[in-house]
């Protein structure tokens, strides 16, 4: 549990309105990092709080909010993904599912609530969806479910029409350079350009990592490309991020061959520029579709590691002038 962000007050307040008629389940729609799992834990904190404040807000400092704090609380029960870092495809499986309708079939403990707290919506396997299903269409009275997402388009609609979807507000640009300025993130500009007026929490690459990121695709060799994957296997670094890094290098290539300025990396033009005279366009756009066919995939498992090598050979290959046969 940490402390609100800036800009999440507002939707904090929205939150604890719903204590007066609490939903058995809820859905946290939001961009991927822009803190909605921080929004999430101080939601339930408030919700399991043993000495709630008078604005609705946890107190901190009774046997509840201490045991948030350290992810023992026994009222709250954590559906996500295996810890694993051997297992390739992370995904909620049906075991992890019927653990959290075990967890259900009791009473509290010591709070008048339990809470099935699913970090990552987009995780569930058809099979782990369907047995949630059936415990979100008849729950005990005393449960209720906080799921999170970033796209719930991938949520079942049966399950999400069982949900009491809360749409989580972005930051604006100012609130991102406070965030960034204040916890001493670098390239301040760049991120603030990349992201688009929205910090990112669990995807900031190191300076080393851009470097390495940012030197493949300028000199897209075999070396270089097969050194990136060793650190850009889509589950260090998640596989929507290196998608969309790549994606938008490749609009600015295509800006720059027209004569027009790039939207994102501004800062790279000298290594931007001895690529356009080698660039084949038409290359470039049938690279453009393989990658929005990817990122409409980017949650289901796959070998990301594989895909984001088949990607980058596909992108050396635009800087060539055979086409494709």
């Amino acid at each position: 549990m940490l402390n609100l962000y800036s800009w999440q007050h507002d939707d904090f307040n929205k939150l604890n309105q719903l204590k007066h008629r609490l939903p058995t389940a809820i859905l946290l729609a939001g961009t991927n990092a822009i803190g909605t799992h921080n929004l999430a834990l101080n939601f339930i904190a408030a919700i399991l709080c043993n000495k709630p404040l008078d604005n609705g807000n946890y107190c901190g400092i009774c046997s509840s909010c201490i045991l948030i704090n350290q992810a023992i609380h026994p009222d709250l029960f954590y559906l996500n993904s295996d810890n694993d870092e051997t297992i390739k495809n992370k995904s909620i499986n049906v075991v992890k599912v019927r653990e959290s309708i075990n967890f259900v079939s009791t009473t509290p403990n010591s709070s008048a609530l339990k809470i099935v707290f699913v970090e990552n919506a987009n995780l569930l396997t058809s099979s782990s969806a369907n047995a949630l299903l059936k415990i979100l269409e008849e729950p005990p009275h005393y449960v209720v479910f906080i799921l999170l997402s970033d796209n719930i388009k991938t949520i079942l609609p049966t399950i999400r029409s069982r949900c009491h979807t809360f749409r989580v507000s972005k930051p604006n640009c100012e609130e991102s350079l406070q965030y960034l300025t204040k916890n001493n993130i670098h390239n301040n500009n760049f991120w603030l350009g990349y992201y688009q007026n929205c910090p990112i929490f669990d995807a900031i690459i190191t300076d080393e990592q851009l470097d390495l990121i940012i030197s493949t695709l300028s000199m897209p060799s075999i070396d270089n490309i097969f050194n990136l994957t060793q650190t850009f296997d889509g589950k260090t670094i998640s596989f929507s991020f290196v998608l969309e890094f790549i994606y938008k290098w490749m609009c600015d290539l295509a800006l720059i061959s027209s004569m027009a300025s790039p939207q994102y990396f501004s800062q790279y033009i000298d290594k931007m520029n001895p690529l356009i005279a080698k660039l084949n366009q038409e290359k470039l756009f049938y690279v453009a579709d393989q990658l929005n066919f990817l990122i409409k995939w980017q949650n289901h498992p796959l070998n990301y590691r594989l895909q984001i090598e088949n990607i980058l050979f596909q992108y050396q290959n635009i800087f060539s002038t055979k086409p494709y046969t």
